[in-house]
């Protein structure tokens, strides 16, 4: 991986100024300094060096001199480490009052009223939201993490033996995935806890739903709702006009879809049209309603033979 045209370079470039140049002496110094300062924000600390081979053979090319180096670059390293915890500590301490400062004034008839400062915090649509839940959310994703990776949290496995999930978070939506027991239950409420005591962001209970294997007996199921403390559903619906649970592909699947196309043809004053003002209409209606659901899922041979997508 490398930082040198992304964010990470620029945001640390500028929130730390280093005096000695002999830190950013060669192409793999640069690299290992913002591999090094991402890794801070994952939850391993750890630091990975990268560098081309170029970089390499002049750094070996004389012993001593090349041990010399190597210990230079870990002073500097502990003497980056404290000042970005410094600069983290002061800049973070920032965010509350940039939050509680800034004051507001309406304009009413042409005419500006007095200022009067927010009471209810930040709000959806403050230009600086984005960026605090954003974090925010990258704070849960660690702590998820965290508890994979101790072993608390089991997440789901998407084969035998390949990768494993355990959330996915998409703007302001989160789905999780866990093993259906009682304990993961337990560890998942008491994640999403701490994380609310942390960020004051707390899981909307009207949206809130769980889905459970068909495997699972119904008892056992309920009990886990309880846990939760929300509902059971056997089908998320969709997502952004997009089925969020897959199952076997059936005409039910498509029947909004052949619902649609239906009526936008049904609604059209036939009489008035020629033969190539149908063809062009209806080219027009199948290639831009069913564009979006093929993205997912492939359409059903039946409905191209039913000539409606």
């Amino acid at each position: 991986m490398r930082y040198e045209n992304g964010l990470i370079k620029i945001f640390f470039s500028k929130a730390i100024r280093v005096k000695d140049s002999s830190v950013a002496e060669t192409k793999a110094t640069r690299e290992a300094f913002f591999l090094f300062a991402a890794s801070k924000w994952s939850h391993s600390h750890k630091l990975i060096v990268e560098s081309d081979s170029r970089n390499v053979a002049k750094w070996t090319s004389k012993p001593s001199d090349a041990s010399w180096r190597i210990r230079k670059w870990v002073l500097h390293i502990e003497r980056l480490k404290k000042e970005i915890k410094r600069w983290e500590i002061k800049h973070v301490n920032l965010i509350p009052f940039m939050v509680r400062t800034p004051t507001f004034s309406i304009i009413w008839n042409g005419t500006r009223t007095n200022t009067f400062s927010r009471t209810r915090g930040i709000r959806q649509g403050d230009p600086l939201s984005p960026y605090l839940f954003v974090l925010c959310l990258e704070k849960l994703s660690q702590l998820i993490d965290n508890k994979v990776w101790l072993g608390n949290w089991r997440p789901l496995l998407l084969t035998r033996n390949g990768p494993f999930l355990a959330h996915v978070c998409y703007a302001d939506d989160l789905v999780l995935f866990r093993v259906t027991s009682t304990k993961q239950v337990q560890v998942m409420m008491k994640t999403l806890d701490r994380f609310y005591l942390v960020s004051g962001q707390k899981v909307g209970l009207s949206k809130w739903r769980l889905l459970v294997s068909s495997k699972v007996s119904p008892v056992k199921a309920k009990n886990l709702s309880s846990i939760a403390k929300t509902t059971l559903t056997k089908d998320f619906g969709k997502y952004h006009g997009a089925p969020a649970t897959h199952e076997r592909i059936t005409q039910t699947t498509y029947s909004e879809l052949i619902n649609e196309v239906q009526l936008r043809m049904e609604s059209w004053s036939n009489k008035y049209l020629s033969v190539a003002g149908r063809i062009s209409l209806v080219q027009s209606v199948t290639s831009t309603t069913a564009t979006y659901p093929m993205q997912t899922t492939f359409l059903l041979k039946t409905l191209s033979r039913r000539s409606i997508v």
